[in-house]
């Protein structure tokens, strides 16, 4: 599997995004799912669903969810 670069992007980066996008998270993508990034989500008050049954490839995992 390709190791993936992660890129913390600011506030205002993020700000930009508001009302534009919806986060997809597996339940169990170890890069996405877990406490400091939900948190981010949550204090920007971004869109976000968490997946269930899903890792990091959601759209592969649950593709008709999807």
């Amino acid at each position: 599997m390709m190791q993936h670069k992660i890129e913390i992007h600011t506030d205002k980066e993020i700000a930009e995004l508001k009302n534009k996008t919806l986060f997809l998270i597996g339940e169990y993508d170890r890069l996405s799912n877990y406490s400091k990034a939900i948190r981010r989500l949550k204090d920007n008050q971004m869109n976000y669903k968490i997946i269930p049954d899903a890792g990091h490839a959601i759209n592969h995992e649950q593709a008709d969810l999807i």
